[in-house]
C-alpha cells in the first residue's frame, strides 16, 4: 500500500511534514518530487506550494492555484481515475465545508464515510454540510 499525505500549506512555510511523520512511523518517509514512482511501503508528503496527481502509478506536482484550493478533490481524482476500485481516500480532517472533497464518488462512483456527528464529543465542530450531500454515507 501506498500513503500519499495531501496538504495545503503555502509557499512561504517551511514543512515539517516529512520528519514528524517518520518519527511516527518505520516506513519510509519522503517529500514527493515531480515523477516519484508511488512505490508500496511508502509514505508521501506533498511540499508546501504545491498539490499532487497520481498518474500512470506516478506522483506529479502541480502549482497549488492550480488544484483552485481543492488540493484533496485534485489528488483524489487522480487516485480514481489511476488506481479505479484499488483506490482508498481518508480524509482525516476537513473545513467547514464539503467543497475539494468529492473526486471518489464522481469519478469512480465510490462513496465517503464518516461517523455520525452525535455519536462523537466534538460533533459541534464536525461540519453537516457533507451530511446532506448524496455522496456522503453514515457509517
Amino acid at each position: 500500500m501506498v500513503f500519499v499525505v495531501v496538504s495545503h500549506l503555502s509557499p512561504h512555510v517551511e514543512s515539517l511534514m516529512p520528519e514528524i511523520l517518520q518519527r511516527c512511523t518505520v516506513l519510509n518517509v519522503q517529500a514527493i518530487h515531480d515523477g516519484l514512482p508511488a512505490e508500496a511501503d511508502q509514505v508521501y508528503v506533498t511540499p508546501p506550494g504545491f498539490s499532487v496527481i497520481l498518474e500512470g502509478g506516478a506522483l506529479y506536482l502541480r502549482p497549488l492555484e492550480d488544484a483552485q484550493g481543492h488540493t484533496i478533490d485534485t489528488f483524489f481524482r487522480s487516485l480514481a481515475a489511476d488506481q479505479g476500485e484499488r483506490a482508498v481516500g481518508v480524509v482525516l480532517s476537513w473545513a467547514a465545508t464539503a467543497r475539494g472533497v468529492r473526486g471518489p464518488s464522481k469519478v469512480a462512483g465510490g462513496c465517503w464515510c464518516r461517523t455520525r456527528p452525535w455519536q462523537r464529543r466534538s460533533s459541534r465542530q464536525c461540519p453537516r454540510a457533507p451530511l446532506r450531500r448524496a455522496w456522503l454515507t453514515l457509517c
